[in-house]
Order: C-alpha cells, then structure tokens, then sequence
C-alpha cells in the first residue's frame, strides 16, 4: 500500500493524538484515586481541563465543553469518579489499542 492509497479525514489523526493524551490522563486520574494520591488526582484533573483547549479539538470537536462538563463536573463535584471510569472504560479510550487491554 502506498501513501496514494490512504485517506484520513482531515484532522483525523490530530484528533487520534489528542484522544490519545486525553485518555492517558484519565487513567493516571484513575490511577491516583485507586492509590487515594489526592495530589496526583489534582494534576490529572487539571490536565483533563484542557482537553478542549487543544487545537484539533477545537477545529473538530465543538461540543468539547459539553463533554467536560458532564464527564469532569461531577468528579470536581465530589461525586466520585465513576464518569471518568465510564469515559476512559467506554468508546472514548476502547478504541485506542494501547488502552483495550488496560480498561478491562
């Protein structure tokens, strides 16, 4: 298969990448709430909040506030992290191949 051969929606692979990191996070925000690594949590979190910052989020995913604000609010209500959980264990983080054996 050559270059010609392929075709990316434009953006595709931003977007890959940044799911990428986004998922990276949330399993170190996972991680640190298993271990009760209140510090460790906190900078995961604050990670996790840029998420709609991120430039090939924002030229595809317009809604990204949205997402943070149901996936995120509740964990920074206090209401534990089961939507981190569902996020990173759902579609989100699922079809990332380093993360399939990861997330059962």
């Amino acid at each position: 298969m050559t270059d010609e051969d392929v075709a990316n929606e434009d953006g595709m692979s931003a977007m890959i990448a940044s799911t990428y990191w986004l998922c990276t996070w949330e399993r170190a925000y996972l991680d640190a709430f298993e271990k009760q690594d209140i510090e460790g949590q906190h900078a995961a979190l604050e990670q996790i909040d840029k998420f709609p910052e991120l430039p090939a989020v924002q030229a595809h995913f317009p809604d990204a506030h949205l997402w943070l604000e149901s996936v995120v609010g509740p964990v920074r209500a206090g209401e534990g992290p089961s939507t981190i959980e569902e996020d990173f264990h759902g579609l989100t983080c699922n079809s990332l191949s380093d993360f399939n054996g990861a997330n059962q």
